[in-house]
């Protein structure tokens, strides 16, 4: 697997969703998903083996990483309709995913399709 080809696969998928695509935390975004689905990583602990990643390659702390990823996806569920969200991550009833599900499931289906 070719980096652009992932990194272009990541966006793709992130496409589907409305995001502030101008943000530095949507290039965090695409930095998790991008170190999750490279290592084929199975993450318990996003705040101790990924954030600080990309912590140290934006010279910034964990735990910014961390917040602005998920105030972002908090946004994106805020202006993506709940239809279309719904029927990505094929819920019926209840609660958006939280931040590392929704970058887990992001992860995981770019790893089957690729």
């Amino acid at each position: 697997m070719k980096k652009e080809n992932l990194y272009e696969e990541i966006i793709t998928e992130l496409n589907y969703f409305n995001f502030k695509k101008n943000s530095t935390s949507y290039q965090y975004l695409i930095d998790v998903i991008y170190i999750v689905v490279d290592k084929k990583m199975i993450v318990k602990n996003f705040k101790n083996n990924i954030y600080p990643l990309i912590a140290k390659k934006y010279e910034t702390k964990p735990e910014n990483v961390l917040w602005c990823i998920s105030k972002m996806i908090k946004l994106m569920y805020l202006n993506t309709d709940n239809k279309k969200i719904k029927e990505y991550f094929n819920i019926e009833n209840g609660e958006n995913p939280s931040t590392k599900a929704f970058i887990l499931y992001i992860s995981y289906k770019i790893l089957k399709d690729f």
